[in-house]
This record gives C-alpha cells, sequence and structure tokens, in this order.
C-alpha cells in the first residue's frame, strides 16, 4: 500500500507512560504491561471493517427516540429499561433474523401489512401487552409513516478517524446487512474516499452474524 502501518495504539503508548519519577512503581509497571499488551495485538491488525447504519450513518432524530415520544404522548407509561429492551429487539429483527424473514414471506417487504406488524412487535418488545400493541399497531405505524422525517447524518469525528485510519495504512471497508449494493449512497456522503471496498449482505446471501460474510 506505499506506507507502514502505525499500530492503532501506538500514539496512545507514549501519551499514557508514566515517567521513571512517578512514586507509584507498582501502578506505573501495571500501566505500561497493559499498554503494551495493546500496542502488541493492534500492531497485528491488517484491516478494519465498519458497520454503516448506526455506526457510520446516522439518522437524527431516531427512530426510537420519536416512537417513544409518540407511545408516550398516548398515555402508555413505557420506562428506559423497556425502551432499550425494544431497541435491543430492532437490532436483533434486522439483522435478517427468522422473524423478518418470516414476516417478509407473509407480508411483503416495505408494505403497509409489513409495517403495520413490525410496530405490533415493537410495541410488545417494548412492554406493551399483545392484544393492546395489536390494536395500537396501525395508527402507531401511519404515524411513523406519515411523520417521521429523519436527517441523514455523518459525525465529524467519522472523517477523522477514518482519515487517519487510511493514512495509517489499514485496509477499510464496511460490512453492511443491506439487501442492495450502497456505492453511491457512499458517495453522497462523502465516505466512499476512505474505503477499499463497500460489501452488502444481499450480494452474497450472507448477512451478519453469519460468519460467512466476514
Amino acid at each position: 500500500m506505499g506506507k507502514t502501518r502505525r499500530p492503532l495504539f501506538r500514539a496512545a503508548f507514549r501519551k499514557h507512560s508514566i515517567p521513571a519519577q512517578s512514586g507509584n512503581v507498582s501502578h506505573r509497571r501495571i500501566t505500561a504491561v497493559f499498554l503494551k499488551e495493546v500496542y502488541l495485538y493492534t500492531s497485528k491488525i491488517k484491516a478494519v471493517l465498519f458497520d454503516l447504519d448506526g455506526t457510520l450513518r446516522h439518522h437524527l432524530p431516531s427512530a426510537g427516540e420519536v416512537f417513544l415520544e409518540h407511545i408516550r404522548s398516548l398515555g402508555l407509561k413505557i420506562s428506559e429499561e423497556d425502551h432499550i429492551r425494544a431497541e435491543h429487539w430492532v437490532h436483533f429483527y434486522f439483522a435478517h433474523s427468522f422473524e423478518i424473514q418470516a414476516d417478509i414471506k407473509t407480508h411483503g417487504y416495505d408494505k403497509k401489512e409489513f409495517w403495520v406488524n413490525f410496530t405490533r412487535r415493537r410495541l410488545i418488545a417494548s412492554g406493551i401487552r399483545p392484544a393492546q400493541a395489536a390494536t395500537l399497531a396501525p395508527q402507531v405505524s401511519a404515524y411513523m409513516g406519515e411523520s417521521y422525517r429523519p436527517q441523514t447524518h455523518v459525525h465529524e469525528e467519522a472523517h477523522t478517524v477514518l482519515q487517519f485510519l487510511k493514512d495509517s495504512g489499514y485496509v477499510l471497508a464496511t460490512v453492511s446487512n443491506r439487501d442492495d449494493p450502497y456505492h453511491e449512497e457512499m458517495k453522497t456522503l462523502k465516505l466512499d474516499s476512505y474505503f477499499q471496498f463497500f460489501l452488502a449482505g444481499g450480494e452474497i446471501n450472507s448477512f451478519k452474524p453469519d460468519a460467512l460474510i466476514f
């Protein structure tokens, strides 16, 4: 690649080294040993693979935030624990889970029936009783479809980190659970210049966390 790779934590090793004059010899030795282990480990890394949605590319506000605000406005008591559990479920669901595969076969993808059923599942994951979730799902799904208009955002820090990794000589790539290629979107987001390739799960019929995609 024409450049010598710099271990990710070389700078951190220098920054956090404790002067020999330090009175806490034990702490100094432990810190030095730890940083040395980090240095040796990261020096073996040749490539860094990134997820796209929710890692480099974000929706502001997030769908979860808007969903939570709306169902609370309907008088539903949703705790922070309920909300976190539901968000975990959403990530699991869209990771090509058996549930979404079954729902696509039953309802078709990106159709009204699919999103109503997804909303029902999401309400249940938020702690709502199944019968109440089934009643509320059409209205909540319609609200999200009509009102949720997020902005796509890439944090400035992402560009800083990606440029640092590229300049350090690492192979960079994105691996997404999307069905279709997204090269043009990466250009629009001004992220394409950092990466050597972009891979969508649908291109090889393998989706994370399946080991094949890695």
